[in-house]
This record gives C-alpha cells, structure tokens and sequence, in this order.
C-alpha cells in the first residue's frame, strides 16, 4: 500500500502569510493552479497503481484540491471527507 499525502494549493491567507489553521480561506487562483498542476502529476505517476480512495477535510481549500485530483484520475475514484484531518 502506498499512502500520498497531498497539501492543498495556495490560499487566501497564505497569500497574506497568515496562519489559516482550521479557517476556511479559499483557495487563490495561484492555488487552483497549484492543484491543477499536481493533479495533473498525481495522475501520472499513478498511472500503473491507480488510487483507490481521496481523503480530505471539508475545508474548500482542501476539497477543492482532492477534487481537482479526483477529476484529473478519471472522475471515478471516491472521495471522502473526514473531518479528523482539519
């Protein structure tokens, strides 16, 4: 089993150097590159051991990158939403 953890792309309050925490700062659209772009690595490097399951907390900067992922894998791969990893 192989376990990708994955930060999620630039937000708001990144952008202002300012700790989010728990806040829910969205994502810049610097940060909806960012994810985008590592989506787009994720599903080439997963291309022989596809993903089997997307976790991330219901923050939107965080469901907004695992979704990003989950559609550039195919749209098919399950995501949950665990509130444990806010």
């Amino acid at each position: 089993m192989k376990l990708y953890i994955i930060r999620h792309g630039q937000c708001e309050w990144n952008a202002l150097h300012k700790v989010c925490g728990s806040t829910d700062s969205p994502l810049t659209e610097k940060g909806r590159t960012q994810a985008a772009e590592t989506a787009a690595l994720v599903a080439h490097m997963t291309c022989d051991e596809p993903i089997d399951l997307i976790i991330a907390s219901p923050l939107s900067r965080a469901l907004e990158t695992g979704k990003a992922i989950q559609a550039a894998c195919g749209g098919n791969i399950p995501l949950i939403i665990d509130d444990r990893i806010r």
